[in-house]
């Protein structure tokens, strides 16, 4: 039997959008609906805020925007995951978003899948095939990642969530099927959301020229909120050469920034993963204030590959770096013509009172993994990969903060005492080995491109 329905604001952005929707059911397939009119929706491009975030490779497809899909729902981005090793049932989509923390139970919610973006476009609606809901002791706030099945021999074009078969979508979450290339010995680093208005733009400098230095290949960073300054410095980086994304990561209507994406940082480190799963071998996923040094390499792909070749068997999906606290609050060693004031090079006095591997940073196999946990570790590698806990005489990571009282994992204390009691021990590793490459790319930075 069929039933002609108007259908408002199904789109794939903020735009008004009316089509006209013809219901079939379909007892073998669930209900299809056939749309019969359709007004061509605005493009993510179109939208972005004059010009602010941009790919590298210049995909309008790949720039995604926070969606409220339900009354208690809100997405950011959508993958297919065709892995033989995760479903042996076919590829599955993982829809990465967030629901409010009063929401319990959400087996009731069905997947609906778009077939095209022409008129006459196929729509399906389905159960969820499950979920994820990730781990509340991660700041998370309500992150979750929601999977729906794919019939046979399909490509849906785009996709959304609603309460039941005759529920009216508010919004259509395009689908990244990523490129497949040449992965090999490639680094993506993916930092987690700046927010608050984050203005600290030689941050951003020095996280990219230590980083560079050490091998990485592209930078992703997340933008929820950060200065002119820095959006202007991320654009004459990406003219000087360095491959990076920003991508918008704001919540429209969110009083508190801060709030929304210190919580939803889980959820960045997912699209991330998923979005570089086929073209960058490892993934590292950083603060802007975390460096992970190779003690006994020059580059970080140099440490990976000499610790899968010692470690007999199958290794490895996730490597764990060691944290260690470099204080800020602690004095700094003069450095000559330092372009800018890196605090790398600066601040060389470590607390000597780490908490095991507590607080750790990681690299990963990116193809070997399913769910990251809290931005500290993994939640679920694949079947048969395995955890590497990295020495700390082959790396481990450096943390430069301000110490608080109120956790013992970063707690400066007074310098003074700390030195008596051999709590702080003075390490220039770092700028030593380093240092020098640092400041030559940041000089040729600033000659060329005015980076300032």
């Amino acid at each position: 039997m069929n039933k002609t329905e108007l259908i408002h604001n199904l789109g794939t952005t903020n735009s008004s959008i009316t089509r006209i929707l013809e219901t079939q059911d379909d007892t073998n397939s669930g209900n299809v609906l056939k749309i019969v009119e359709k007004t061509k929706p605005l493009r993510t491009w179109q939208i972005q805020l004059g010009g602010k975030y941009f790919h590298q490779e210049d995909e309008d497809s790949w720039i995604d925007f926070w969606l409220r899909i339900l009354p208690e729902y809100y997405v950011y981005s959508a993958f297919w995951d065709d892995r033989s090793s995760i479903s042996s049932k076919g590829p599955i989509i993982r829809i990465f978003g967030k629901v409010r923390l009063n929401v319990v139970n959400v087996s009731s919610i069905q997947c609906a899948l778009q077939f095209g973006e022409t008129a006459g476009s196929d729509i399906l609606v389905q159960p969820l095939q499950g979920h994820y809901r990730f781990s509340l002791k991660c700041y998370d706030g309500g992150s979750i990642e929601f999977r729906c099945s794919v019939p046979p021999g399909q490509k849906p074009t785009s996709v959304s969530l609603v309460l039941n078969d005759r529920w009216k979508p508010w919004h259509w979450v395009s689908i990244h099927y990523p490129k497949k290339m040449n992965s090999e010995n490639k680094i993506v680093l993916c930092t987690t959301p700046m927010y608050g208005d984050f203005s600290n733009h030689i941050l951003i400098i020095e996280l990219i020229a230590y980083y560079k230095t050490v091998g990485v290949t592209h930078f992703v960073f997340y933008d929820a909120g950060c200065s002119d300054t820095v959006r202007k410095t991320l654009k004459k980086l990406n003219l000087a050469g360095i491959s990076l994304d920003v991508l918008p990561f704001v919540k429209h209507g969110e009083k508190d920034n801060r709030k929304w994406n210190e919580r939803a940082q889980v959820i960045s480190v997912q699209d991330c993963m998923y979005r570089h799963m086929h073209t960058y071998e490892y993934g590292l996923y950083v603060d802007l204030d975390e460096f992970i040094f190779p003690v006994q390499h020059e580059t970080l792909q140099e440490l990976l590959k000499s610790e899968e070749q010692r470690i007999p068997g199958n290794c490895c999906g996730e490597y764990v770096f060691r944290h260690f606290l470099y204080c800020l609050d602690y004095p700094s060693f003069p450095v000559p013509y330092l372009p800018f004031e890196f605090n790398t090079l600066l601040k060389r006095y470590v607390v000597n009172n780490t908490q095991g591997y507590d607080r750790s940073r990681y690299i990963t196999k990116i193809a070997e993994l399913e769910h990251h946990g809290c931005v500290h570790r993994v939640a679920h590698l694949l079947p048969g990969s395995k955890r590497h806990l990295v020495p700390d005489q082959v790396g481990f990571s450096h943390h430069y903060r301000r110490g608080v009282k109120y956790d013992n994992r970063i707690d400066c204390g007074n310098f003074g005492n700390a030195k008596m009691k051999n709590i702080v021990i003075y390490d220039p590793s770092l700028p030593f080995k380093f240092g020098n490459k640092m400041i030559k790319l940041v000089k040729l930075w600033k000659m060329f491109y005015g980076i300032e």
